[in-house]
């Protein structure tokens, strides 16, 4: 009898207290078209591709994987997207392409291309370099076709003005309605990499490794599933969306390889079917804790480890379309209760299919440290320098080697800044896409890690947030640090082009827009923690 009567007792507590029941917990979901496609964009042997200046060779010898252009369209299905903010009404198109950086003039043109061959408006591109520091590289044989395997890689970038436009309009053509699903998992693979070398009196880009573990370890992950059609229930595409910089790799290999995002995309495809594209997150301070290697082995341990994680953070994720519901208190040996996946309701429909975009001007202090005439002077020097090496004694090599790379140092140096003078220099801009509880924030350069922490951190309950770097814009405005980075003196310093206070300018102005969009509508005042 006592039994019974602590169950009634329980069974009317419960009742009581429905109301009082936690409330659903929702992945960052979104209904909207989605299509993916991709294209092999692997160079011949022999392109150049000096990425390192300590590189023993300026063209490749070899192929450890094929190089990949990823590109992903998003559409309404609904017509759920606000007047004006989706492009007027065109498709969103993402296009990561296996490459290091472009210059300004051949980012416009490639996303000039891209926007032309697949229909859209050139601000619905969003172009992103996967930063692979074992591509091609572009700059020189641009300025100078005659350098070695110059001729291969202007092939090559000739191909690709063709080829990615094609693959953008291949996703467009397979669009269809989907269901995207977000998580968060972790993975340790980045690690901070501003070393101070007692011996050198100086930083070192490599592992600091009383900061080891520090580093955000966050995975952003997509899985994308079609509602109906032939290919209902299954899963088309999945994003891997992670910041560290892809030098597992570096100048004692001269073979072409996408790094290890590469394995980690062949990884997700392999566990998760359908096609990984990968989105380069914050990373202007991270990197590999083994990093700079030649064994190609190294790399795709590391691929595997990011590729694994993301894997794992997937498979966890709920059903499409679903969100785990609390079904109450169940008498048993104790008092236990379940959650379990239900259908979203309708009542969420309308936010989940909403797809709109904008792109935002934030305007950034600079910090100049150098004009194109002095870098342009610096490279002359270095030539001058090399030319009397090259006519020296050096039975090391040594000194062959860091008089090569310094030249190459500045020869990047002019781009960088030539094609910062050529731009807005007081101003950065950063793209905004929202699809249902998922927000893309894109934006050039290389931001540190903060961005993506502040930016995620300010966002909504509920909400996803994927962030792309070297995106419209790769080597401008090139670092792009916290307040209390700038004037360091490491690496990312010393060649970062805008003033303390940029990062923060810019990720105000980035979470002001999720903040705004997700209570659109609520003219109350927005929740402190937004602000």
């Amino acid at each position: 009898t006592r039994k019974m009567s602590s169950e009634m007792k329980l069974g009317a507590a419960a009742a009581a207290r429905a109301h009082l029941s936690p409330e659903p917990i929702r992945a960052g979901t979104a209904r909207c078209g989605v299509g993916v496609a991709a294209a092999d964009i692997t160079p011949a042997i022999g392109v150049h591709n000096r990425c390192w200046g300590a590189a023993a060779s300026d063209v490749a010898t070899g192929i450890h994987k094929p190089l990949f252009v990823h590109v992903l369209a998003f559409k309404s299905i609904t017509g759920d997207a606000e007047p004006g903010d989706e492009g007027g009404g065109f498709p969103l198109v993402h296009v990561s392409v296996d490459l290091g950086w472009l210059q300004r003039s051949e980012t416009v043109k490639l996303r000039a291309a891209i926007a032309t061959g697949c229909g859209v408006p050139v601000d619905n591109v969003l172009l992103q370099m996967s930063h692979t520091h074992a591509g091609v590289s572009l700059p020189r044989p641009i300025v100078d076709p005659e350098c070695p395997g110059g001729d291969v890689a202007l092939k090559w970038w000739s191909d690709l003005l063709i080829t990615a436009p094609a693959t953008a309009a291949d996703a467009i053509a397979a669009i269809q309605p989907c269901w995207i699903t977000s998580a968060y998992g972790s993975c340790n693979l980045a690690q901070k990499r501003d070393l101070w070398d007692r011996a050198a009196d100086g930083f070192v880009t490599a592992m600091d490794p009383s900061t080891y573990g520090d580093a955000d370890n966050t995975v952003a992950a997509l899985r994308i599933v079609p509602i109906g059609g032939e290919q209902a229930g299954s899963t088309i595409a999945t994003v891997c969306n992670y910041g560290c910089h892809p030098t597992s790799l570096g100048h004692p290999s001269s073979l072409i390889s996408p790094d290890w995002p590469g394995s980690a995309r062949d990884s997700i495809n392999a566990v998760c079917g359908g096609t990984c594209v990968f989105v380069l997150g914050a990373c202007g301070e991270t990197m590999p804790a083994e990093g700079h290697q030649g064994d190609p082995g190294v790399t795709e341990r590391d691929g595997n480890k990011v590729g694994l994680a993301t894997a794992a953070t997937i498979i966890g994720m709920p059903a499409p379309g679903t969100e785990l519901d609390y079904s109450g208190p169940i008498v048993s040996g104790a008092v236990i209760g379940s959650w379990t996946s239900q259908p979203i309701p309708d009542g969420r429909s309308h936010r989940l299919s909403m797809v709109r975009a904008c792109t935002l001007t934030v305007a950034v202090p600079i910090r100049l440290l150098e004009t194109s005439a002095a870098a342009a002077t610096r490279l002359e020097l270095a030539a001058e320098r090399l030319v009397q090496v090259q006519g020296g004694t050096d039975d090391t090599g040594v000194t062959l080697r860091d008089a090569t790379a310094l030249v190459e140092q500045a020869r990047r140096n002019l781009a960088k800044i030539e094609d910062f003078e050529a731009s807005d220099p007081g101003s950065v801009k950063i793209w905004v896409w929202q699809f249902g509880d998922i927000f893309m924030v894109a934006t050039a350069g290389e931001p540190y890690s903060d961005f993506q922490v502040a930016v995620r951190k300010r966002a909504p309950s509920g909400v996803r947030v994927v962030v792309a770097v070297m995106t419209n814009g790769s080597m401008t405005p090139g670092y792009i640090l916290p307040v209390q980075k700038v004037g360091c003196g490491c690496y990312q310093d010393h060649i970062g082009l805008l003033g303390p206070g940029a990062l923060e300018l810019m990720v105000s102005a980035a979470s002001g827009k999720i903040a705004e969009w997700c209570y659109l509508g609520a003219h109350a005042p927005l929740p402190s923690q937004l602000l």
